[in-house]
């Protein structure tokens, strides 16, 4: 097999379109506050046959080493979306994306919401005798943030439920 599991490397245009959709998510993810190359390993980790891929192989592909691989995914291990795997007998690391982290950082995600929620919140307290015009921002804020909180979980719960249950959410592109 190929790169990226593709049956023949003479298909470049599959694969320059994964190397694209790759750079895509490391764009997207730097703009989400990770370091570029970290979002480009979670961009290969979306697209790898198999799952399971070798350092090695994700190292060759980003066009780096092995070692700036482990570094960079470090980010994303902390995150629980990433998994370094050593299999025992085998020389060689491994990582994988973990389907599990990415309920886990949502959840993370959702109480930093309220977290920031309660900063606003104790912004007010401190600005409970100014006027409207000062307060504003920050019932702007605090509102916001509150119907996140309340809306977000039940979202994520749905989503968890239709992932257990095999269902899934259906995909936006099929005809069916």
């Amino acid at each position: 097999m190929g790169l990226f599991g593709l049956g023949s490397e003479s298909d470049r245009q599959s694969i320059a379109a994964l190397q694209r959709f790759i750079d895509e998510v490391g764009l997207y993810s730097e703009r989400a506050g990770l370091p570029l190359l970290a979002g480009r390993i979670l961009g290969w980790l979306l697209v790898a046959d198999p799952p399971l891929q070798p350092l090695t192989t994700v190292a060759a592909g980003l066009g780096t080493s092995r070692g700036i691989i482990r570094l960079a995914a470090q980010p994303l291990i902390h995150l629980g979306i990433v998994e370094m795997v050593n299999p025992p007998g085998d020389e060689n690391e491994y990582v994988r994306l973990s389907v599990a982290g990415w309920s886990r950082m949502v959840a993370h995600q959702l109480s930093e919401v309220a977290a920031f929620g309660a900063l606003a919140e104790h912004g007010l307290a401190l600005l409970e005798d100014a006027t409207p015009n000062r307060r504003e921002r920050l019932l702007h804020v605090r509102n916001l943030y509150a119907s996140l909180e309340r809306a977000l979980p039940e979202l994520l719960a749905r989503w968890e439920h239709e992932q257990a249950s095999g269902g899934g959410a259906p995909d936006p592109h099929s005809n069916g």
